[in-house]
């Protein structure tokens, strides 16, 4: 597996944003790269908190479908989805994602 490593000149300061702010800093090295997610990643509100239109949402979802690749469900002792998005997915969908960068 490869990983990219995040430069330490991409903040100045403290992050307010977390997952947006990373996204955004290793854009030129994750642009090709495929990405996997367990548990709910997305929240579609705007980057104000406001809640999208219809027609935004949809737009979303059609784009979502667009990058899956695959959706397993896994049972066992902690019952989750496994999706597989192709590149560009998280640079897409950058100011939607909700939760813990070791979900991705």
């Amino acid at each position: 597996m490869h990983g990219v490593r995040l430069d330490s000149r991409c903040f100045k300061e403290k992050t307010n944003f977390g997952i947006r702010e990373i996204v955004d800093c290793l854009a030129a090295e994750i642009s090709e790269l495929y990405c996997a997610v367990h548990q709910n990643l997305l929240a579609y509100v705007s980057a104000d908190g406001k809640v999208l239109s219809d027609a935004e949402g949809e737009k979303l979802d059609c784009d979502y479908e667009r990058f899956l690749i695959e959706e397993q469900e896994r049972n066992g002792a902690e019952s989750r989805k496994l999706k597989l998005f192709g590149p560009g997915f998280l640079l897409r969908f950058r100011d939607y994602l909700y939760g813990d960068w070791n979900r991705f």
